[in-house]
């Protein structure tokens, strides 16, 4: 490399001058991987004429016009120009593989699914955070430009946008509550301030992004930041501090910038295991012999043990009785309603450890800790990714397919379960089960949830262009929910449903693709 790369980004009038929430994605990358480079600064009304002048395609579209946008990166040595900070991330990672890797191999679905996700629950509520004083921070030609934008959308001035009060506290609110589920998530893995544990990841610079806009906006000294690096027990307060070296505006002596390489499920795979005795999956019955097998929790955890090829023998428990079991055999409650605990399957019970471990998240993580020797469900500490695809996916899903399946769920379940079960569902949805998703509008609203979810994870999944899982080639847990969901639905509506045809065919048949892979861990012992 005998030139350095440019980067193109939008100027402040502050002395850090870099403020822009994209482009500190593109400027941390390039200064983790040490690849030098000089900044060009622009302002607002000249990005668009730049762009076309460089070859800089549109980054979307607003109003029906095309869209230009920063961070652009241009690489006079390859000719290349490259637009979107996650577009620039795996340019770099693709052109200097000796570096750091951003986007480690397999994860590239993950790393989208996160920055979508994270970056719709932020931005806009981040903007509101800091909209009085950026305007104060920009300069004039910048100023009016980005005012003209931003208050013809909102329909008033920015200054007016989040004040200080309840409506900014207010939407600083959303910021911490998502920046608390991101803790949730990552608070998977068990060292290091990275998403990925002790990895960096592109996922850190989706949240260090809005971190570091508020920053450069609001300043050190505001109440938010200060906030801000204490909450989630001092979480993103660890991550600033872990990315002090690289918050320069050109590329540092990345000496101090060094990343820990030892797994905490490396250490593990020292564990040998003689496993000797078959494991035992508690689950719920149904009626028919080729469907006894039906709860979407439970194929969780038995389609895990499946793709381990890890023996076990089913125990079959109806639902008047799970409580009973699961304090008969030590099983932890996995949740709480009306502040008592509640028992659920499914459970497994390990005669060769001794463990008995409730929830299949849960139960995939045992797996993977204690026969380290079987296929991987949480491959190259994903593990953050995948407990938050399994709360994004079955947030949106769960409970649709539900409403869906409940009035033949009546016809699979056995006498006493099915009392059970009925005066469950109906105290959760205050009607009865014969009256959920009636044909027509209500049934159809459901059902577009569900495709609209599917669609979304073939959108995550596409990003990784080998093979049909969301690792590209890799089986892992998402995979896993996506299957157990529709696995429900296969077996309650039959394979001649509407839903099941309209399953086989969307998203350029990726899960019917999925389901004949699968179909070879579908075994049911009996």
């Amino acid at each position: 490399m005998s030139q350095p790369l440019v980067l193109y980004d939008l100027a402040g009038s502050t002395p850090l001058k870099a403020w822009n929430i994209h482009t500190w994605k593109a400027r941390l990358a390039l200064n983790i991987k040490g690849v030098s480079y000089k900044t060009i600064w622009l302002e607002y009304p000249d990005i668009a004429d730049l762009c076309k002048k460089i070859s800089a395609g549109p980054n979307g579209t607003r109003g029906g016009q095309p869209l230009y946008t920063v961070p652009i990166l241009q690489d006079p040595n390859t000719g290349t120009v490259v637009v979107d900070s996650f577009k620039i991330a795996e340019y770099l990672d693709a052109k200097y593989p000796n570096t750091p890797r951003l986007i480690p191999d397999g994860t590239k679905a993950f790393q989208a699914m996160f920055r979508d996700v994270f970056e719709e629950k932020v931005t806009w509520s981040m903007m509101e955070v800091v909209a009085g004083k950026l305007v104060t921070q920009l300069p004039p030609r910048s100023e009016t430009y980005w005012r003209a934008g931003i208050e013809g959308f909102v329909g008033k001035k920015a200054e007016e946008i989040a004040p200080e009060g309840p409506l900014k506290d207010a939407a600083w609110k959303k910021v911490v509550d998502t920046l608390g589920a991101v803790q949730g998530w990552a608070s998977q893995n068990e060292k290091g301030a990275f998403i990925m544990g002790d990895k960096v990841s592109f996922a850190d610079l989706a949240v260090m992004g809005p971190l570091m806009w508020l920053k450069a906006v609001e300043g050190v000294e505001s109440k938010e930041w200060k906030e801000l690096v204490k909450i989630n027990d001092g979480r993103w307060g660890r991550l600033v501090e872990a990315f002090a070296p690289v918050q320069v505006a050109q590329h540092p002596d990345l000496d101090t910038f060094k990343q820990e390489r030892t797994s905490p499920f490396a250490l593990r795979a020292y564990f040998q295991s003689s496993m000797s005795q078959a494991l035992l999956l508690y689950d719920i019955p149904g009626t028919a012999s080729a469907a006894k097998a039906w709860s979407p929790n439970v194929w969780k955890a038995r389609f895990g043990l499946n793709i381990k090829s890890i023996p076990y023998k089913t125990v079959w428990v109806e639902y008047p009785d799970i409580e009973h079991v699961c304090k008969t055999i030590g099983a932890e409650p996995t949740g709480t309603r009306f502040g008592k605990p509640v028992y659920t399957l499914p459970v497994i019970q390990d005669p060769n450890t001794g463990a008995v471990v409730a929830d299949s998240f849960k139960i995939a993580a045992y797996l993977d800790a204690t026969y380290p020797n079987t296929i991987s469900l949480f491959p190259d500490e994903t593990k953050v990714f995948q407990t938050m695809f399994l709360q994004t996916f079955e947030d949106n899903v769960i409970w649709a397919i539900l409403q869906l399946v409940a009035r033949p769920m009546m016809n699979q379940l056995l006498p006493r379960s099915l009392v059970y079960w009925r005066d469950g569902a109906e105290k959760a949805f205050g009607k009865k089960v014969e009256e959920l998703a009636p044909e027509g509008p209500e049934r159809d609203a459901l059902w577009k949830k569900v495709v609209d979810s599917l669609g979304a994870a073939h959108k995550w999944a596409s990003e990784n262009p080998a093979g049909v899982f969301m690792m590209g080639d890799r089986v892992s847990f998402a995979d896993i929910v996506i299957a157990a969901e529709l696995q429900w639905l296969k077996t309650m509506n039959g394979t001649e449903s509407m839903e099941w045809k309209e399953i086989l065919e969307i998203d350029d048949g990726r899960w019917a693709r999925l389901f004949e892979v699968f179909i070879k861990w579908e075994r049911v012992d009996e």
